[in-house]
């Protein structure tokens, strides 16, 4: 094997260990998402601990003030979210209705489109307005950042509605 194909190849293992190694430490600017909402968001450090990682403010266990630092991620999904519309359908009641019903659905199945279906979904949802009334959970304990645990991308957090927030990438720029 060539000289540059060893350094090639010990370098492609030593990538992969880095970016398998975890958790690490998350930076302003790092990438949130909701399982209820439909894009990502940043992570937001609104002024620094006085904690850098390549020049960036690392957050902590409390940095998670819904609008300050937790951005909106798009439409919310989420059913127990007051804002998203719920039509409610009378239940029918006798066997007649229920068997018509049942057709109604069988049909729409069959023909409604995905992009119909996608637009009865967002015109049933409201935009995303993270409600948080905790902090961040699966922290370092062991590494203070201003009198709070280190966040970690392997943090999470969960919205009052229901939806739960997880870290997607940890903000730390490429050198």
């Amino acid at each position: 094997m060539e000289p540059i194909e060893e350094l090639n190849k010990e370098l492609e293992g030593y990538e992969k260990a880095q970016f398998e190694e975890g958790p690490h430490y998350v930076c302003h600017g790092a990438k949130i998402k909701c399982d209820m909402g439909t894009r990502e968001a940043r992570l937001i450090a609104k002024k620094s601990h006085g904690v850098y990682i390549k020049k960036r403010a690392q957050l902590n266990k409390n940095d998670c003030i819904q609008d300050v630092n937790i951005k909106p991620m798009g439409i919310c999904k989420c059913s127990s979210n007051p804002n998203n519309i719920h039509e409610e359908e009378d239940e029918p009641t006798t066997k007649e209705e229920q068997i018509n019903k049942m057709i109604e659905d069988i049909v729409e199945l069959f023909t409604e489109t995905d992009e119909e279906r996608a637009e009865d979904e967002l015109a049933n949802s409201s935009l995303c307005t993270p409600q948080i009334n905790m902090s961040w959970q699966n922290t370092k304990e062991t590494l203070y950042i201003k009198d709070a645990e280190a966040l970690l991308d392997s943090s999470v957090i969960s919205c009052t509605y229901g939806g739960s927030i997880i870290i997607t990438f940890d903000g730390q720029l490429e050198e």
